[in-house]
């Protein structure tokens, strides 16, 4: 082998190394942990929240759309479902059929109002999973985040009716 194949076979084991890398090293700093203590440290104890993978004892859990929750954590991997769709990131699809998960166009209509300000909640912060490789960045650009790892952004966002829950 010559040195130049040799050299070139080591550059493609480096950057698959920090590929790798870039994926899994949220795992170790998650979003949904820090998500998680924002909470505890931002909202009452007894407030209602509702994170749909998750529950956290401190809260009683309410649904969305239906219930008005004092807080709202959301997936980004969970919240493409309806943002996307199947298509371009961010194209809010509008029938209720063709987004995956949803039962009925009021919860597409209502899940889409968080993200485009049409609701009585404001977003009060986004964890950020901070990939730095660019195949991450592109396709998060282009089509947002697809469940690749279910290592997602979350976003939390208040009702500003009951904003005496925050701290």
């Amino acid at each position: 082998m010559s040195l130049a194949h040799t050299w070139s076979a080591r550059a493609l084991v480096m950057y698959l190394a920090v590929f790798v890398y870039d994926g899994e090293k949220g795992f170790l700093a998650e979003p949904r942990n820090a998500a998680a203590n924002w909470i505890h440290d931002n909202v009452k104890k007894g407030s209602t929240v509702w994170w749909y993978y998750h529950g956290l004892p401190e809260y009683k859990k309410s649904r969305f759309p239906g219930g008005r929750p004092d807080a709202i954590a959301e997936e980004m991997h969970h919240a493409n479902h309806y943002l996307s769709g199947m298509g371009l990131r961010d194209s809010l699809p509008r029938d209720y059929r063709y987004v995956f998960d949803m039962e009925s166009q009021a919860q597409v209509d209502g899940f889409q109002a968080l993200f485009t300000g049409d609701s009585e909640y404001r977003e009060a912060v986004r964890f950020s999973e901070n990939y730095f490789m660019p195949e991450y960045i592109l396709t998060d650009r282009l089509i947002g985040n697809r469940s690749r790892n279910y290592l997602a952004e979350v976003v939390i966002f208040i009702n500003s009716n009951t904003s005496p829950t925050i701290r």
